[in-house]
């Protein structure tokens, strides 16, 4: 349709042939670009939306669920998303059209968010933090599912000069409806769990929304390859040592990922209303991924290995900084 031509060149900046795509394609680009626009930004919303590190941990901190649960809302979440694309990738690789692989993950997605909605409405206890902490790991499999096809249906339906257009737009969308959320926590004179329940049902119905609108993309059948050596790369690490230091360095840094959920219980536990102060840190987090991705992203352009380096001090001083206050009974000030 004339709009989507029009919308398509407006935000793409597209003049011309499209390099690596079929004659297929190329016809439909322009639709399927703003599909995958929306999809993503509808799934990176819900992301935000849905966020265990600071809002299922205070959901289940408010639920009474025992700290243990709390602790293994992010492990659940990153292990769960990356180790079974070990096993997952080669079964993906070999489908025609990888679409649905990512349509019924985006789906499977959203059913487990509703379920996270429906138990905050009626569990607590050790109830509501062993039924939320299982509906992560079926979230997290879900993503991995997403994960592995996701760039390879779009290499299919995007030309390569506008892929990068595609993503950023979808991120631009999802920074401001992650601050928008941020801004309802803090000032709406509405009870928070009300808003934070409300926001999981929202995650549940945009992922499950963007399962239906990716169904419709135009990606051309292809014979798929299928590749039984995945697990045999794990060889890599011991015959590239360099290769080997990243990944444990790497892996050492998933401590910034997993201390959120325990500044949210330190905020809890600290009084003066700081348990209120939900909002303020959605909003310090989303501010901090839109500064940073520029920052970090101007220095990975010098150096990959001191970014690297760089972040885990920064994370640890800041972790450091926050038990600092709250050793010194300032962890409750605004």
């Amino acid at each position: 349709m004339g709009w989507q031509k029009e919308a398509f060149e407006a935000l793409s900046g597209a003049d011309g042939h499209a390099e690596g795509l079929s004659d297929y394609a190329q016809k439909r680009e322009a639709g399927d670009f703003l599909r995958h626009a929306a999809s993503l930004a509808m799934t990176k919303t819900a992301d935000g939306l849905f966020d265990p590190k600071l809002v299922l941990s205070w959901l289940l901190t408010h639920l009474g669920a025992p700290s243990a649960f709390i602790g293994a809302l992010v492990p659940l979440r990153e292990a769960g998303a990356l180790l079974p694309q070990l096993l997952i990738a080669p079964h993906i690789h070999a489908m025609a059209r990888r679409k649905w692989a990512w349509a019924g993950a985006a789906a499977g997605q959203g059913l487990a968010a509703l379920a996270i909605t429906l138990m905050g409405l009626w569990l607590s206890g050790w109830a509501a933090g062993l039924g939320i902490c299982l509906a992560v790991a079926v979230l997290a499999l879900s993503r991995s599912v997403a994960s592995v096809s996701y760039k390879d249906i779009l290499g299919k339906t995007v030309g390569k000069a506008r892929r990068g257009a595609a993503t950023g737009l979808a991120a631009s969308m999802t920074a401001g409806a992650v601050v928008l959320f941020a801004l309802v926590l803090i000032w709406a004179p509405v009870d928070r769990f009300v808003i934070v329940v409300g926001a999981l049902g929202l995650s549940a119905a945009f992922w499950l929304g963007a399962a239906l609108l990716f169904a419709t993309l135009n990606e051309e059948a292809a014979p798929g390859k299928a590749n039984h050596s995945t697990l045999s790369q794990l060889a890599l690490l011991k015959d590239h040592p360099d290769l080997r230091r990243f990944i444990y360095a790497r892996g050492l840094l998933t401590g910034s990922a997993l201390a959120p959920p325990y500044m949210v219980i330190m905020a809890s536990q600290a009084g003066n209303g700081a348990f209120q102060a939900l909002g303020a840190l959605v909003l310090a987090s989303a501010m901090a991924s839109l500064i940073s991705s520029y920052v970090w992203g101007r220095l990975a352009d010098q150096s990959s290995r001191r970014v690297l380096a760089l972040s885990g001090l920064v994370a640890a001083a800041a972790l450091l900084l926050a038990l600092m206050l709250d050793r010194a009974g300032l962890a409750g000030t605004w």
